[in-house]
């Protein structure tokens, strides 16, 4: 699970544009207590190469909790991408080409079209 405090944030760089898709799964929580909003945090495309782009900013007053991360590769090309963020988190990968990287409570898993399963990282 990756935590962000209020202001903290998750950016994803990628090596080529218009390829890479994402999704982020988790809650918010107010600070000071109150019911977790369980929701998708964050969905969108890269839509420009080897920039780190913020996709998700946990809001003011709010603790977030990311469960599952996940980036897909809509191309016929493996590419780089990293991500990162403000909360001290740092991952760099390779995703296969038409392929995707899922983070979840077991960790990282990179899954390409032509394997069977996943593979850990």
């Amino acid at each position: 699970m990756i935590t962000l405090a209020s202001g903290q944030n998750v950016q994803i760089q990628a090596s080529v544009a218009n390829a890479a898709y994402y999704t982020l799964f988790g809650c918010e929580v107010p600070n000071g207590g109150g019911a977790p909003a369980y929701k998708v945090l964050a969905f969108g495309e890269i839509t420009v190469a080897s920039s780190y782009v913020t996709v998700y900013t946990a809001p003011a007053a709010t603790q977030a909790f990311i469960s599952h991360l996940k980036v897909s590769n809509n191309s016929a090309s493996p590419f780089n991408f990293y991500v990162t963020g403000t909360a001290n988190i740092a991952y760099g990968f390779v995703c296969p080409a038409s392929g995707e990287a899922s983070f979840d409570a077991d960790g990282w898993h990179i899954f390409s079209a032509s394997a069977l399963g996943p593979t850990p990282v």
